[in-house]
This record gives structure tokens, sequence and C-alpha cells, in this order.
């Protein structure tokens, strides 16, 4: 419904230029719309518009429950009022990093790592540990980890 009603907004102006009796008319019907090239740049509008409405996943869990869930936990991505909220001040460093900088000080962690057992075992732990991050570190970095997750099961299962 959004995507309609941004791709009619992009158009309306082609509309209204055919349909509009009087000049002053067709400065109403204009006012206010945003003016996009072509249906891919309004459906990329529509889109990205549609991510604003999302409903936040709710969860009663606070504190040290908060942060052993891998699901919800965003290490040191809480905001200053979300850690008061979750009861989380002094439970999480206090300097507040954001998912970029995270995955940033992750790929360089990664990237230290020599074996290939120990880089499974640091993913394996971040995964245990943040879901969103280890998942957003995979997909940044697919070329160089896909290789390495492919490996755990041949590290895990023994050759028969």
């Amino acid at each position: 419904m959004l995507r309609a009603a941004v791709i009619k907004r992009a158009f309306m102006p082609r509309f209204a230029r055919h349909h509009a009796s009087s000049s002053s008319e067709f400065a109403d019907l204009t006012t206010n719309l945003t003016y996009v090239n072509d249906e891919e740049e309004a459906y990329t509008r529509a889109s990205t518009n549609m991510k604003k409405f999302l409903p936040p996943l709710r969860t009663g869990k606070k504190g040290i429950d908060l942060i052993h869930d891998p699901l919800f936990n965003k290490g040191t991505g809480y905001k200053h009022a979300e850690r008061d909220r979750l009861g989380l001040r002094g439970l999480v460093p206090p300097r507040r990093l954001n998912m970029k900088l995270q995955l940033e000080k992750l790929y360089s962690l990664y990237q230290e790592e020599e074996n290939p057992l120990r880089k499974n075992i640091f993913l394996s732990e971040l995964q245990n540990r943040n879901e969103t991050l280890f998942f957003r570190l995979l997909i940044d970095y697919i070329e160089e980890m896909g290789t390495s997750t492919s490996r755990r099961t041949r590290i895990c299962i023994p050759p028969t």
C-alpha cells in the first residue's frame, strides 16, 4: 500500500499536467510532492520508508538476563536511555559503540587469528553472545568467512 502511494505521488505531476484545467489547480496538486525520477527510485523510497514502521522487538528480560540472550544482546550498542530502562548500567561498558565500530573491532580480532580452528571458535563464541553482530559480520565478509564456517563441519566431524 505504501509503495503504491509513493509511486502515485511520484508520478502525480505528469498526471496533474494532463488533468488540471488551470495552472492554479496544477500548483495545488503538486504542492508537498516529492519528485522522483523513475519507478525504481520511487520503490526504493517506499521500501526505505516502510523500514521506519517496523515494530520493535519486545522482551520481558532485563539486566543480566538480557545480556545472556544472544538474540537481544547489543553489546556496547545500547543507548544510555535503554541502559537505564533495562537495568544495564554497570553491566556493560560505559562507552557506547555503534554497530559499524563493533564490526570493525570484531573483524580486526578475527583477522588476528591465524589458526582456522581458532577462527571457528571465535565465530561460535560471537554467535552465542550476539547473533545480530555475528550475522552482520558474516554478511559483510562472506567471501572470507564463508569458507571458515564451511570448515566447521570438516573440523567437527571426524573422517571415517
